[in-house]
């Protein structure tokens, strides 16, 4: 896989700046371009003005012109992250139901820079549109948690390692990064040597070995554990050796509009400390 063809998910919270500056700064490391989506979704006057605030004409009016200036001013700012990066790319603006549109308009793009609800901002509805994103899209996202200053990514990769189709997949979309990286880890949590036939190659060594066909030199780590879920156990890992990606397979399915996401694909969703490359 190459990363020519960026998009990212612009929204009204605060912490679209950063997501926006992120998928800049990716996009010109990988010399790719970047398209910002922005959709404008039909709010609750109630949400933008507040529930005690009687509902007329003029405070539907008032409602409007708030997600209005919201617009423009996310415009205004990912235009300037293009020139000020001169980068070449584009803004789109559409109008429906963020979590029907991002993954549409990512089945478009290499990779989608997709954000993590901020659970004090109820208004916030980025990990729902990151999650239909993953399982519906076919493309990899890379998840931005709404907390904290991410000034490099991937510089130290761990990659959550499980002989699975959604792991495989994950590890080869992430290869530009992989390639680019200082260190990479290849972590197994837990593994068990049943779950792989006796005839298969051994699952480490083949995944070591094909790593570094492509260049990259990666390091086994095996953890064991049983206090805490994998999910927990993997976050904790990347805190500890200074991670700065989560490159892991996303599983889970959607159906019609339920969806149903893995116990550690939920962890990571909801616990993310770190930018999460995910493809599913």
């Amino acid at each position: 896989m190459t990363v020519s063809n960026l998009l990212v998910h612009v929204d009204a919270t605060i912490h679209s700046d950063g997501r926006v500056q992120i998928a800049t700064d990716l996009a010109k490391r990988f010399e790719a371009r970047l398209t910002g989506l922005y959709v404008v979704e039909p709010t609750p006057a109630e949400a933008l003005l507040g529930e005690d605030v009687e509902l007329t004409s003029g405070t539907l009016a008032l409602a409007r012109a708030r997600s209005e200036a919201r617009e423009s001013y996310s415009e205004a700012h990912f235009v300037g992250c293009l020139r000020q990066a001169a980068l070449a790319g584009e803004w789109r603006t559409a109008r429906g139901d963020a979590e029907v549109l991002v993954p549409l308009w990512a089945r478009r793009a290499d990779l989608a820079v997709v954000g993590q609800s901020d659970p004090d901002d109820t208004l916030d509805n980025a990990s729902a549109v990151a999650t239909r994103t993953l399982l519906e899209s076919g493309r990899p996202i890379l998840a931005v948690p709404y907390a904290g200053r991410f000034d490099t990514i991937g510089t130290n990769v761990v990659v959550a390692w499980k002989d699975t189709r959604e792991a495989v997949r994950a590890l080869n979309d992430a290869l530009p990064f992989l390639q680019d990286a200082r260190t990479v880890t290849l972590l197994a949590v837990n593994p068990r040597s049943d779950e792989w036939a006796a005839d298969a190659p051994d699952p480490f060594e083949a995944v070591l070995g094909h790593l570094a066909c492509h260049g990259v030199k990666a390091e086994l780590s095996r953890l064991d554990g049983s206090e805490l879920s994998a999910g927990e156990l993997i976050l904790n890992r990347c805190f500890d050796i200074g991670a700065d990606l989560l490159v892991a397979g996303g599983y889970g399915h959607s159906r019609l509009r339920e969806l149903a996401l893995g116990g550690v694909t939920r962890t990571l969703f909801e616990q993310m400390t770190l930018p999460v490359f995910m493809s599913h």
